[in-house]
């Protein structure tokens, strides 16, 4: 796989920086991420470091090996071919070691990079990055001030015209927020989950967003990746059970540092906490309770549901606490109360499968807050049963 030509186009307002690719798996192609033209000027166009990130899964699963027709960094290309690569076949069994070279490489670092970003999505997880890195950081060197919005594969498959609909339907509801504390919200689009169509955004995740993001490396210095919700206690249990699941709560913590240039380090945050933690730190930050976003549901329009396993863990944080009806504007709270015994059974059951149950469940009680036993449990089950069972032979009749 041959890489070159790295250039820029501008095309309806987007700038688009576009390489070229010679590939025996995807033929001659291009990869290529826009940005609107007012953000013309952060893309990237001497290095190939973002492209490179993007093709290693899956030039690694078709056994090709890559040859960069121009410059990449030093500290990225080394970390790859010595330490990622042998990552990512203890995550995934199926990819191979290739070799990758590059024309050129260099540990200089882009002087124009001062920029401390986040992706922000709305979620629990996001909200921490920015309480513990915006709201209350105070230094300059570590205080968030730009945020991005990425298309690399959680919105739908590259193909499908609603996925670019629900990236800009996103995009647009997020940015009340970042217009409501007046910072930039960049969205980048991009093909990179064309070359992985094979495996489900999950599965490789923090390759897609590390790619996105080093296609601004002259603008970032430092970046917060928001950990998918685990701490560190509860990574190390988790870890071997996402093998070839999700890449995220697998390798995150080390693997983002590795993927750090001279210029743009990748901070793996959150992981100091549980997601427990996460959502009661949260509260005390008055711009959740308008624009708190964590549902299931693709619409970001609507009230988060108030039942879906998201929604639920949420629901139930603030039940406990006492805060549930300051969040009416972002959780269907009604159906949630509708719901709330049904839910709380389900945490039971949960509790010693799943770390974010184990939590609440033990939060509940802390508090003094009842949660169902287990026979409690089985019982409104069995009830449940039984009304159900009576309601089919009620319509037959």
């Amino acid at each position: 796989m041959k890489i070159s030509n790295l250039r820029k186009e501008n095309h309806d307002r987007q700038a688009i920086l576009v390489a070229d690719i010679e590939s025996v798996k995807f033929g001659k192609n291009t990869i290529w991420a826009s940005v609107p033209i007012e953000y013309e000027n952060y893309l990237t166009t001497n290095r190939y470091d973002g492209f490179l990130v993007a093709l290693i899964y899956p030039a690694m699963a078709y056994r090709e090996d890559i040859e960069v027709d121009g410059t990449v960094s030093k500290r990225l290309l080394r970390n790859i071919n010595t330490f990622i690569q042998d990552i990512l076949m203890a995550y995934n069994s199926e990819l191979y070691k290739i070799t990758i070279t590059a024309k050129d490489t260099t540990n200089e670092i882009i002087q124009t990079a001062k920029h401390i970003g986040t992706g922000f999505s709305g979620g629990i997880d996001s909200f921490s990055t920015i309480y513990d890195n915006y709201v209350l950081e105070s230094d300059p060197e570590y205080k968030i001030d730009t945020f991005v919005f990425l298309n690399v594969g959680s919105h739908g498959k590259y193909y499908e015209e609603k996925t670019k609909v629900l990236f800009q339907n996103r995009y647009n509801y997020l940015k009340k927020y970042t217009d409501t504390i007046n910072l930039p919200f960049i969205p980048i689009d991009t093909n990179i989950h064309y070359y992985y169509q094979e495996w489900m955004h999950l599965l490789t995740l923090t390759l897609n967003l590390t790619a996105g993001i080093l296609l601004l490396e002259k603008i970032f210095k430092k970046y917060y990746v928001a950990s998918p919700g685990y701490n560190y206690s509860q990574w190390i249990d988790i870890a071997s059970k996402k093998r070839n699941k999700s890449l995220a709560p697998f390798a995150e913590p080390y693997l983002l540092p590795l993927l750090s240039t001279e210029t743009t380090e990748f901070i793996p945050d959150g992981t100091q906490h549980t997601r427990l933690q996460k959502t009661i730190n949260i509260i005390n930050y008055p711009l959740t309770k308008q624009f708190l976003d964590v549902c299931w549901y693709d619409e970001p329009q609507k009230k988060g549901c108030g039942i879906c396993p998201k929604c639920a863990r949420v629901g139930q944080t603030l039940s406990i606490i006492g805060k549930l009806d300051d969040y009416k504007d972002v959780l269907n709270i009604e159906k949630y109360k509708e719901s709330e015994l049904r839910l709380k059974c389900r945490a039971v059951l949960g509790y010693t499968i799943d770390p974010f149950m184990y939590d609440i469940v033990n939060y509940a009680e802390q508090n003094g807050k009842k949660y169902p036993s287990y026979l409690g449990v089985y019982a409104h089950l069995f009830i449940l049963k039984i009304k159900t069972i009576a309601g089919r032979i009620l319509r037959r009749k």
